[in-house]
């Protein structure tokens, strides 16, 4: 009877230990951060883009940090300006549709946000995007400091159409 009771103990106990572990798995969110190269192809971009977050959704991340310049790096000014979007764009419509069918948040970091008629610069956006597809937040950060970025493995300076 001892034997019975001890294997039925173990039994329980295991029952219980993976319940434990799957509460405490739950408490503890797991993010993803995400390191790419990107090119002036949004389309590439946004592929390599859903394939990582598909990648982080399948492990359980609960966020997925992509990197600065996820969405494109021009190889002119004429270009970085010309494919800027707003945040009401298609491409930010897609990324929002990538949270929904993926249920992640996402963290944008510098997205190429395109300005107003009045000011047609361009903004270094941070976006932040919650599972349903909201917008949470959005934030651009103003300095009077040059803005860089690395293109063909050089130090180039960003620009005057952009403001970080």
């Amino acid at each position: 009877m001892w034997g019975s009771g001890r294997l039925l103990g173990g039994v329980i106990g295991a029952r219980w230990s993976k319940k434990m572990a799957s509460a405490v798995e739950a408490l503890k969110p797991l993010i993803a951060v995400c390191q790419m190269t990107s090119t002036s192809d949004k389309e590439e971009n946004f592929s390599t883009c859903s394939r990582l977050v598909r990648e982080a959704a399948a492990r359980r991340a609960a966020v997925v940090f992509l990197p600065e310049a996820f969405d494109y790096i021009g190889g002119s000014t004429e270009e970085t300006l010309s494919l800027a979007e707003t945040l009401e764009g298609d491409l930010m419509q897609r990324y929002r549709g990538l949270t929904r069918a993926c249920g992640v948040w996402l963290s944008l970091g510098g997205f190429h946000e395109k300005g107003s008629d009045e000011d047609p610069r361009i903004s270094n956006s941070h976006v932040i995007v919650d599972a349903a597809g909201g917008i949470l937040n959005s934030c651009t950060p103003v300095t009077d400091r040059a803005a860089y970025t690395v293109l063909e493995g050089r130090r180039c300076r960003e620009p005057s159409g952009v403001i970080m």
